[in-house]
């Protein structure tokens, strides 16, 4: 991570402490998830407000005023707040930062551990069933799995799991099996 990026993590990180932190007392951290997920998607997807939000000529009054309008009534005062304090210190560059960190902070309150597999093919209910009992028992956490798949990998399955990548296939395997044949 470039030097650039690890201080918005840090920065982000701070916002989602703080935002957990009110969240925990007020009882609304899973509502407030919701809230989050939908300021990040409005962000993502909308370039103008992006724009908008950034301008420095922009009088702060006038970015509140817009975050009143789109999500006033949509989001709780709570997710309002954190907009209007990222709109006070100009960091709404930060906010899907500040979901990952958030989703986090409520993940490691739940014991909760989300693990990416991919496979070649669908994996049957009863495979995937199996494979969460086995991540569960090694890991002593709740796990989620997010299952994707490449047909590029040809079989066996590659897991991230808290951002270690275990590759366990086909074409790694024959990769290696070529680097030792020459």
């Amino acid at each position: 991570m470039d030097k650039i990026n690890s201080k918005l993590a840090n920065t982000a990180k701070k916002y989602a402490e703080a935002l957990f932190e009110v969240t925990e007392n007020l009882n609304t951290t899973n509502s407030v998830i919701d809230d989050v997920n939908l300021i990040s998607d409005t962000f993502c997807e909308n370039s103008e407000l992006r724009t908008f939000m950034s301008n420095p000529i922009i009088k702060l009054e006038d970015k509140k005023d817009a975050i009143k309008q789109i999500f006033e009534g949509k989001v709780s005062e709570t997710a309002i707040n954190l907009l209007y304090l990222l709109a006070d210190n100009s960091r709404f560059d930060a906010i899907s930062e500040i979901k990952n960190a958030y989703i986090e902070l409520i993940n490691q309150k739940q014991n909760l551990m989300t693990v990416k597999a991919v496979t070649a093919v669908e994996m049957k209910d009863y495979l995937k069933e199996k494979l969460k009992r086995k991540l569960e028992e090694k890991l002593s956490k709740q796990v989620e799995i997010e299952y994707s798949i490449d047909p590029e990998i040809v079989g066996g399955m590659i897991v991230e799991i808290d951002g270690k990548t275990i590759d366990n296939s086909v074409v790694t395997k024959l990769k290696n099996i070529k680097k030792q044949l020459i």
